[in-house]
């Protein structure tokens, strides 16, 4: 009896200093909200009684209304609070986390899932989402299609967000940047969870956990934003909403059955698709078409039985982000791309087959970003890209060799490197990323610092370049720098460190010569020195 009551006490103990833990954040609260009531009816006061015109009552009932929106703000912040702890706090353990995501599975299992919807937590989480805004809610809710525990990788989204216009460019801000901002904003609010690897300060790919999954699929589900089955998971068929999915098991022969065109079309799992040219080419409400891998891993492969379908593209003339990532046996893509007036992104990422680019795609003045990195049978890039006066992003351009028929140089965006930063100048300042196929770097080459000031990521993956160091010892403005697959470079440390004065990180993979290079058995170095480098990655 003794154990047992000295058991109780020590429970009792427990839940009194909890409470006592609670207590003054509650007094907190009970205070803040008590002045602004009060603030409150002060404001209505002096519109009854000293407001003379209506300049002078608009500015008073502004100010209740921000009242308001803050008490209704910390409102929110209370229920949160009574949320299980471990539920959502950011600073949980991998293997927490881990652990919660493991359970989730269980629960799936003996289908528990089913009455946390209707649990007072998920009541909570369902206000962490109204309190978004609406342009935040749109963007979370497309998280709703993707597994449960995928490792989500940021740029397919952002450009899917940019397809379907939820994020637009600003006056200052290209597209990708706000949509760099929303990732931001919903990690500070707990709703995805940004993924680190190998010490790199830049966060490419983001985790959801499962119980804020449950909410969002909810979410979605009742706004209609996908079709979801009983079970919660993306349906093939969108009888309902504007948006479908290819998801397992379907047929692989895949053509949807509803009558309403689909305006996004995304592959969630499908690795064999058969896509009907006859079905397809009647799709022309399709503004978003995501056939090829999201994932931020190489093992996802996709096949297809014919690229015949891509004959379809024509007909797709209000599409404005397609992606083939990752897709095998597609050889080249058709001539009558170029009628895609419209396309704004065009990821071709690991199109391991793909041999060459039309010529048409000049055409596309439209084209913000092409991604034409890993196409590693790619020789050469098709003369007069540089007309492309809205392009931002170019991702794996190719430097041809002597062999090369008539190929685009980088000489054709001499104008636009020495013209003042615009918005189409920012695939210059913001990053490049090219494959080398020349015997070493040209005198003349475009790669100079001097040409590019602004630059502040520069990645070079294979060829036979043999250093990064100009004649006239001129330094890089580079802060991040990646090395892939360059066996032919040799550079020492300290030349290194000359000529890249203010590199914050480095990694170098595949790179026999630089062995000098102090980076640890993950082949990364970071400077030890306290300063802000962009943590965003294209």
């Amino acid at each position: 009896m003794q154990v047992q009551l000295h058991e109780q006490f020590k429970k009792i103990e427990k839940e009194l200093r909890d409470a006592g833990e609670v207590f003054p954040r509650v007094k907190n609260w009970e205070n803040f909200v008590t002045n602004k009531f009060d603030s409150i009816e002060q404001d209505l006061e002096d519109m009854l009684d000293e407001c003379k015109d209506l300049n002078e009552f608009e500015t008073k009932f502004q100010s209740i209304l921000k009242k308001v929106e803050e008490i209704t703000t910390m409102n929110s912040e209370i229920q949160l609070h009574s949320i299980p702890s471990g539920n959502l706090d950011s600073s949980q353990t991998p293997q927490s986390m881990s652990n919660a995501k493991n359970v989730s599975v269980d629960w799936q299992r003996l289908r528990i899932e089913e009455s946390i919807l209707e649990n007072t937590v998920m009541a909570n989480l369902q206000v962490s989402y109204d309190i978004l805004e609406p342009q935040l809610k749109l963007c979370l809710l497309c998280f709703s299609i993707f597994p449960d525990n995928s490792e989500i990788k940021k740029r397919p989204v952002i450009y899917w967000w940019i397809g379907e216009g939820i994020v637009t460019h600003t006056r200052d801000t290209t597209a990708e940047e706000v949509g760099e901002g929303i990732f931001t904003e919903l990690t500070e609010k707990g709703m995805i969870e940004p993924v680190y690897k190998n010490k790199s300060p830049m966060v490419t790919s983001y985790l959801m956990h499962p119980w804020i999954r449950l909410m969002v699929v909810s979410v979605a589900k009742k706004a209609r934003f996908f079709d979801f089955d009983d079970a919660g998971k993306p349906m093939a068929d969108c009888p309902i909403s504007r948006r479908a999915c290819l998801v397992l098991p379907t047929d692989t022969h895949f053509q949807l059955s509803g009558e309403r065109q689909p305006i996004t079309l995304f592959n969630v799992n499908q690795e064999y698709l058969h896509v009907n040219l006859g079905w397809f080419s009647k799709q022309k409400k399709l503004v978003v078409l995501q056939l090829g891998r999201w994932q931020n891993s190489d093992l996802h492969h996709i096949e297809v039985d014919s690229a015949e379908f891509l004959k379809g593209l024509e007909e797709q003339i209000q599409l404005k982000y397609l992606s083939l990532c990752g897709i095998s046996r597609i050889t080249q893509l058709p001539d009558s791309i170029a009628k895609l007036t419209n396309l704004k992104i065009l990821d071709l990422r690991a199109c391991h087959n793909l041999e060459e680019l039309p010529s048409t795609i000049k055409a596309m003045k439209k084209l913000s970003h092409l991604d034409v990195s890993e196409c590693y049978l790619l020789e050469n890039m098709p003369k007069g890209l540089g007309l492309l006066s809205n392009l931002e992003v170019l991702k794996g351009f190719v430097i041809g060799n002597s062999r090369s028929k008539d190929p685009c140089q980088l000489k054709e965006w001499g104008g636009v490197v020495h013209s003042a930063p615009t918005e189409s100048t920012k695939l210059m300042t913001r990053a490049a990323a090219m494959t080398m196929k020349s015997l070493s770097m040209p005198q003349n080459l475009w790669l100079r610092p001097s040409n590019l000031k602004n630059l502040e990521r520069l990645y070079i993956k294979g060829g036979k370049l043999h250093s990064l160091q100009c004649e006239d010892n001129e330094a890089w403005n580079v802060k991040i720098l990646r090395l892939k697959f360059l066996k032919y470079m040799e550079m020492n440390w300290s030349v290194m460190q000359k000529v890249f004065p203010r590199l914050v990180y480095l990694e170098k993979i595949k790179c026999d010569n630089l062995e000098s290079f102090k980076c640890d058995k993950n082949g990364v170095w970071m400077n030890d020195k306290d300063e802000k480098i962009c943590t965003n990655t294209l």
